[in-house]
């Protein structure tokens, strides 16, 4: 039971690690979430990832690649982040297919151009990348988006 477990929560891991929002999150971790991964992981950075470079979602990478190393709480928040940011994902991809139909979904560049169009996103969209804390300060869609 616990290998089934390691190796969905490491898919989710990966996943995690491949979306720009983790990117995003190494560069917004002032937020509470990615303060839980940040004091979960700390001891797990120092030992696995200390010569990674911040920036670029590397440091999230590093850890994710050693998933099945890191300590317990190090791993349950990265799945918990993972899967928020999978969700936020889903969430936003008819978003950034609406508002930002030139950039590659998956990019920085389309996280960007969200954030500048908060006041225009779904509900749905809105809410996920708030719990992100990736849109603090920006404007709630109108009602009814």
């Amino acid at each position: 039971m616990r290998k089934r477990s390691l190796i969905a929560a490491l898919r989710v891991a990966l996943v995690l690690a491949s979306l720009p929002l983790a990117a995003a999150a190494q560069d917004f971790l002032p937020g509470e979430r990615a303060r839980a991964v940040r004091m979960a992981c700390t001891t797990d950075f120092q030992r696995f990832c200390r010569d990674v470079p911040p920036g670029g979602g590397r440091i999230l990478r590093c850890l994710s690649r050693h998933a099945d190393l890191v300590s317990q709480p190090c791993f349950q928040a990265l799945t918990v982040w993972g899967l928020t940011a999978a969700n936020a994902y889903r969430m936003c991809l008819p978003d950034v297919e609406r508002l930002c139909p030139t950039l590659p979904p998956r990019s920085g560049q389309a996280l960007a151009c969200l954030a500048d169009n908060a006041d225009k996103l779904s509900k749905a969209c809105h809410d996920s990348l708030s719990d992100l804390e990736l849109l603090n300060g920006r404007t709630a869609p109108q009602k009814g988006q």
